[in-house]
Order: C-alpha cells, then structure tokens, then sequence
C-alpha cells in the first residue's frame, strides 16, 4: 500500500500511466485484500493488466473481481497460431471477451511473421514478441526512489 504509493509519487508519473501488471505465477495470500489494494489503484485511476491468461485456472475469476484495463493472452496460447485452429479460435473468443468488458488485448509472444499475421487479423490491441523486439528495461526506476 503505502510503500507502492510512495513509488508512484516518486516517478513523476500520473496514476492513469501506471499499469498493474498481475500474474498468476506469484502466490497471493488473502485474495479479498488483494481484490480490495486493486480496487484502491483502481480508483486512484492506475491501470490494471492480468498477465498469462491462458496459462493458469484462475485468469478468469481474476477478470470478474478486477476488471482489468488490459488482458494479456499467454505466449503458449499463440505459439504456432498460424497453424492452429483452435488456438485461432480461443484467440477470437479473449478478443471478444476483451471487447465487451472495455479492455485491450495484448498477445504475447510473437515469434514469427506468420504468427503476427494472424494476431493482427484476429484483432489484438498490442503485440509482444522477439520478432518485433527483444525484451528491454522499458521503465527505468529514477536514482532517488529507494527500493527495499
């Protein structure tokens, strides 16, 4: 809470350029006050992304309670798309659902121009993937803010 806080004011950036990236690979104690610290961000006007959907089993009990701005679909859920029905039509279905609950889709994991082809046809908002770029620190934390 206070700490995050804190670290945002210390960046000089508006809360609306913040984005909270949560992901299922991070083990959270009391999901309520999870859901309720997300809800404060939220209405601080921070921007909320649920990463790896499609990974896990609970990508979608996280949609209902967090109403994110931004869903992320997993790189193994787009590995080889272009010759693959299904994963076609499961990205059809998150770009559905992403349009109905007001959020961006992200994909992640592009390797391949083909890959990207079917990607942007289907609609995704935003594209992650070596072929366009290798991973980079995209925020770099300013001298002055302490990290503990």
């Amino acid at each position: 809470g206070k700490y995050l806080i804190d670290l945002f004011e210390g960046t000089g950036l508006a809360p609306e350029q913040i984005v909270l990236e949560v992901t299922e690979k991070l083990a959270i104690k009391s999901y309520p006050l999870f859901v309720d610290a997300m809800k404060y961000f939220s209405d601080m006007r921070c921007q909320i992304a649920i990463d790896d959907m499609g990974a896990g089993y609970s990508g979608l009990e996280q949609i209902v309670h967090l109403r994110p701005n931004y869903v992320k679909l997993d790189m193994h859920m787009v590995r080889d798309i272009d010759t693959s029905f299904v994963k076609q039509q499961i990205l059809k279905a998150f770009r559905s659902m992403a349009v109905k609950i007001d959020a961006r889709l992200v994909v992640e994991g592009v390797e391949t121009r083909e890959e990207l082809e079917i990607v942007r046809e289907i609609g995704a908002d935003f594209v992650q993937g070596h072929l366009l770029a290798k991973p980079s620190a995209a925020f770099q934390i300013s001298p002055n803010i302490k990290l503990q």
